[in-house]
């Protein structure tokens, strides 16, 4: 499947939103932990779990973030000094998308895009061209190319060789 550019800033802003989740705690809390009593009113749960526990600190304390990739780090930064800020990650490292390596260039240590990356950019439908695509053949035969990760970015992005 391909996002057409177009979507792309309202794509970006709805990630920052989300990523910024002020409204997470306020929004759970009334689900996780009120019931109704026999009159009708709400009546806070006696035992609160560990989730209900971390959503009310957060809603008095903090916020959460989802995801440590560009936005969500740039959120907890812009957050850092006015309350505690949590970030949830999925995988081994921060960045998302800007997965880069430090690879020897002539002795000085230099930070590249991951290959596998590169190859997944330059089979975009919208980015092939044919000096990409020589390009993305010259990373192909690479012995540092890792097979597993480039196709797990082929799939998640609906790509193919």
């Amino acid at each position: 499947m391909t996002i057409p550019p177009s979507l792309f800033p309202l794509l970006l802003t709805t990630h920052v939103i989300l990523a910024i989740s002020l409204f997470l705690p306020a929004f759970l809390l009334p689900f996780t932990m009120r019931t109704r009593g026999t009159d009708g009113e709400p009546v806070v749960a006696a035992n609160p779990g560990p989730f209900t526990r971390t959503l009310i600190w957060l809603e008095a304390h903090g916020t959460i973030i989802i995801g440590a990739g560009v936005a969500g780090l740039g959120a907890a930064w812009a957050l850092k000094d006015s309350r505690e800020v949590v970030v949830y990650e999925q995988d081994a490292r921060v960045g998302g998308h800007a997965n880069t390596v430090t690879i020897d260039y002539d002795g000085v240590p230099v930070r590249v895009v991951r290959p596998e990356y590169l190859v997944a950019l330059y089979l975009e439908p919208s980015a092939r061209t044919p000096k990409r695509q020589a390009r993305a053949a010259m990373l192909l035969e690479w012995p540092g190319l890792n097979r597993g990760e480039l196709d797990a970015i082929l799939k998640r992005h609906d790509l193919s060789l």
